[in-house]
Order: C-alpha cells, then sequence, then structure tokens
C-alpha cells in the first residue's frame, strides 16, 4: 500500500483502468501463486509482495475517481465507497475460516484468488475518470507539494495512523486464541473491527461535509 504515490501517479499519466488491471493480475497471481508455497519467505515473496503491490495498483487509483464526480457530499460520497472494505473484513474473515476449517490453506487462497479475478475484473468496467489523464513530461511533476508543510503532517499522519489501524487485523486473532476462545468466535472479532471501520467511515463522512475535512481530520 506503501507505493499509493507511485500507483496514483501512474493512474494519473495512463488512466485508472489499466494500473487497475495491472493489480487484479499481481493480486490474482500472488494469491494463487502462494497457495503452493512451502517456505515463509515464499509467502513472503507471493502475498506480501505480489499481492502488496496488486493492492497499491488497484486501491489508490479506484479511490481518486469518486471524489471527481461529487461538489456536494463529496465526503459522504467517499465514505460509501470506502464502506465495502470495513465490510469485507467482517465477510472474507468469516468465510476464510470456514474454509481453513473444512479444506486447507493452499484451497482457501485458489478460492480467494478465483474471487478476486471475478470481483475486481468486474469492478474494473465501473471505473471511469471525469477529468483528463495527466500527460506531464516527467514522472516527478507536481513533486513540489512535498516542500508543502501541512502536506507533510497530513501525510506523516497516515503513515502512523495506518501502522497503528493494521495492528488488530494480524494480531487480535491469536492473541484471542490464547485467551481460549476458538477460530470462530476470533475470526468474527476481527470482523466487527471491520464493521467498525465500515460504519466511521460513513460517519466520519457525513461529519466532514458539514464541519471540515481538516476539522474532522483534526478530531480523529
Amino acid at each position: 500500500m506503501a507505493l499509493g504515490f507511485f500507483t496514483g501517479r501512474l493512474a494519473d499519466r495512463f488512466g485508472v483502468r489499466p494500473v487497475y488491471l495491472v493489480g487484479v493480475v499481481f493480486i490474482t497471481a500472488g494469491l494463487f501463486i502462494g497457495s503452493f508455497v512451502d517456505e515463509f519467505w515464499q509467502m513472503v515473496l507471493t502475498h506480501g509482495l505480489l499481492v502488496g503491490v496488486g493492492n497499491s495498483c488497484v486501491y489508490w487509483p479506484a479511490i481518486t475517481v469518486v471524489p471527481q464526480w461529487f461538489n456536494k457530499r463529496r465526503a459522504m460520497a467517499t465514505g460509501l465507497a470506502v464502506f465495502g472494505a470495513g465490510l469485507g473484513n467482517f465477510a472474507l474473515g468469516l468465510i476464510i475460516e470456514t474454509l481453513l476449517r473444512t479444506h486447507d490453506f493452499r484451497f482457501t487462497l485458489r478460492i480467494l484468488a478465483l474471487f478476486s479475478l471475478i470481483s475486481l475484473g468486474i469492478s474494473s468496467l465501473l471505473l471511469k475518470r471525469r477529468l483528463p489523464n495527466v500527460k506531464a513530461r516527467s514522472f516527478c511533476a507536481g513533486s513540489d507539494v512535498l516542500r508543502n508543510k501541512n502536506f507533510i503532517l497530513i501525510a506523516a499522519s497516515a503513515v502512523f495512523f495506518q501502522t497503528g489501524y493494521n495492528i488488530p487485523f494480524s494480531a487480535l486473532s491469536p492473541f484471542i486464541e490464547d485467551r481460549g476462545f476458538d477460530k470462530t468466535f476470533a475470526a468474527f472479532a476481527v470482523g466487527a473491527v471491520g464493521i467498525g471501520s465500515a460504519v466511521g467511515r460513513i460517519l466520519l463522512g457525513i461529519v466532514a461535509d458539514r464541519v471540515g475535512r481538516i476539522g474532522s481530520f483534526q478530531f480523529v
């Protein structure tokens, strides 16, 4: 996800859909190839590298499309667009736990690869920019924003926020299991975090439209 700066720039130059489709290929390949691994370092390369790069190609370019079509209630529209991420954490968490219980991790990854290919492939057909592509001569054109103090502060806060935000999704499930609960309850607990995230995205979007983006950002 840290590659958002580069994938966003590529989407500005070549269009959202081409970059998005590259991400679909990376995610599908990472999940499918990961189903054949035998060593931990192989999983790091397939899931960590391939799926990670794919997520950057899919999420960041796609999320820039929604605000282009709204002048009013733009924050709420964006919140609705990312609502599915929280809801997906809940639904997929339970589905994955069921698949792991009834099959093995190899079968589970292959099902996830197929699901990603179909769902993301269909969603790519719905992406359409309102603004024309940016035909900059240099890939670094517009990088003067990196000298803006406000931008640096917002970007740095986002880094710290994402670091703390992602920890529960990786540590909560084993922690709950260590406390004596079963895997199903652990998956449900992780999913509950996703539900809270989904609701918060919409509510904060509504608040941001009323009190301002900066004000709501400072509150969070």
